[in-house]
């Protein structure tokens, strides 16, 4: 079987970082009324899965880009900002990390394993965007501080998501015949 995404298929792989970054921005925004809960992350690591390492980073920069500049709660300030899409681009770039490693079906992520990852990629972030945060505004301890109930919440609800859902959407993409980075299983 023949992945969606041939090496080398440079159009297939910029219309796949495009349709991802816009399917994790609607899912962005979908959750916007719950505070710390939300799918991004885990569409961005699969997009980087997908498309590669350079493919799943411009996944996360493309669609924290757009959803920071559209926000529905407002634009954050430009060091938040930049937290923001340098995290996701690192998350989308480990999606392709993990599934140069995968390479095979028999190599699909467990949830625990999917659980983990997302959990630690949302530490990650969370420990950009809020020292940015505090940089900001001259208050790093503080806001350290303050913000790791919504961390803690964060990062759990995305080891969640993670576990539930990542197989799922994994299994499902492989499925469909596309596979990690562009491998084709035969």
């Amino acid at each position: 079987m023949a992945s969606g995404l041939e090496p080398g298929s440079r159009a297939r792989i910029a219309a796949s970082v495009g349709a991802l970054a816009a399917l994790a921005v609607a899912g962005g925004w979908v959750l916007a009324g719950v505070p710390n809960v939300e799918v991004m992350t885990l569409i961005v690591f699969a997009g980087g899965w997908l498309t590669g390492v350079a493919g799943g980073a411009a996944v996360g920069v493309l669609c924290m880009l757009l959803f920071t500049a559209a926000n529905p709660y407002g634009a954050a300030v430009p060091l938040v900002a930049a937290a923001q899409v340098v995290s996701m681009g690192f998350v989308g770039a480990c999606g392709g990390l993990w599934g140069r490693w995968a390479g095979t079906p028999a190599r699909s992520p467990s949830a625990l394993k999917l659980g983990a990852i997302g959990a630690g990629l949302t530490l990650i972030y969370d420990l950009a965007t809020n020292v940015s945060i505090g940089i900001t505004f001259s208050q790093l301890a503080p806001t350290l501080v303050a913000g790791i109930p919504f961390a803690l919440l964060h990062i759990g609800s995305n080891a969640l998501v993670f576990a539930v859902a990542g197989p799922y959407l994994i299994r499902g993409l492989v499925a469909a015949g596309l596979c990690p980075a562009g491998r084709i299983y035969a």
